[in-house]
């Protein structure tokens, strides 16, 4: 899942340049290193500020590098 999940994302990011897709490459594999933490607490909440931010980021990436509408005002 984490191999095909990345494959896809990257693929999106080579065909379409959208630095988000590139972010979601590597936030989805990093989430699944919460099964590999086991009951250490403070390793879980890192892993998970970590993805808030690369959603963040991500979020981010997508309003900034949203293709411009084009000013065609006459007047």
């Amino acid at each position: 899942v984490v191999i095909i999940s990345f494959i896809f994302f990257a693929v999106s990011f080579i065909r379409y340049k959208k630095p988000y897709q590139l972010i979601f490459a590597i936030a989805v594999p990093l989430s699944l290193l919460i099964w590999k933490v086991g009951d250490n607490k403070s390793m879980f909440y890192i892993i998970g500020a970590i993805e808030f931010a690369l959603i963040l980021f991500a979020f981010i990436a997508a309003i900034i590098f949203r293709p411009k509408k084009n000013d065609k005002s006459e007047g």
